[in-house]
């Protein structure tokens, strides 16, 4: 039997995946009905829906902060796994069983991230792996602030705890935009590449962050950006070369100060 695989829009390699088993289709709609069809293997249907029935309000909360959701369907992939590895397939999220079976919170945190990724990874695609930082601190980004207005930990405590610790991730991991190889999916993509975002929405406030967000998955759509793409667009739509902020909090040896908190403080660099 000869199978052929069609994407309806542009998709990277990364974004790619083959699953085999024996599933349950379970459809159902999201906003303005769009399909969401989860692929669940069949034994955890029952026990994942919990959770899952939530999709479709988190891509209503992420459509009032990023604009309309960029594909033409949705759903997730649960994965009967012991790894604890999620992934942003696009269209069709790969979710570890266990984060549908723990606490809520836990699990909208990993749903809300890896959809995020729709929008600023899939639909935005990184030009290069230097970029990374633009995917998964976008992606960490709305997951803190959707978790924080829904029982999770406080956006801004969680963004001081990662200021003290960045130099030190510098020095280990490289500047969020200047990853070592070995180091690339460590925690300077993720939560020390959200801090970066915090800074710029610190300095430019939060209507005008809303707008270069807004900005930047339109423009970008269905093409591959770089770093130096969103900082152009960030500075277009700010009215303001933000180039000389954002490069020391990009690629800096050292953490920057941060905007509107004279409190806060880095650690020392041990080793």
């Amino acid at each position: 039997m000869k199978w052929t695989y069609d994407s309806e829009q542009p998709v990277a390699t990364q974004l790619a995946q083959l699953a085999i088993g024996r599933f349950t289709f379970v459809d159902s709609t999201g906003p303005h009905g769009l399909p969401i069809r989860d692929v669940v293997p069949d034994d955890l249907v029952a026990s994942t829906e919990q959770y899952r029935k939530l999709t479709a309000d988190h891509i209503a909360w992420l459509e009032e902060r990023l604009g309309p959701y960029p594909f033409n369907r949705y759903g997730l992939l649960v994965g009967d796994t012991d790894l604890g590895v999620a992934l942003e397939t696009q269209t069709l999220s790969l979710i570890p069983k266990a984060d549908l079976l723990g606490d809520r919170v836990g699990a909208e945190r990993n749903l809300v991230h890896e959809l995020t990724h729709q929008w600023t990874g899939d639909s935005v695609g990184i030009k290069s792996w230097s970029d990374l930082w633009l995917s998964e601190g976008h992606a960490r980004f709305y997951e803190r602030l959707y978790s924080q207005a829904h029982g999770g930990d406080s956006f801004e405590a969680t963004m001081k705890t990662a200021y003290a610790s960045h130099d030190q991730w510098r020095h280990d991991y490289g500047a969020p935009a200047e990853p070592t190889e070995p180091n690339l999916f460590k925690r300077m993509r993720y939560d020390g590449s959200t801090l970066v975002l915090y800074a710029l929405r610190e300095k430019v406030g939060q209507e005008t962050f809303g707008r270069i967000e807004r900005a930047w998955v339109t423009e970008y759509r269905g093409k591959i950006a770089s770093t130096q793409d969103y900082v152009d667009l960030a500075s277009k739509v700010a009215g303001q070369d933000l180039d000389g902020f954002l490069h020391p909090w990009l690629y800096g040896a050292k953490t920057p100060p941060m905007p509107h908190h004279p409190d806060w403080v880095v650690n020392p660099v041990q080793g």
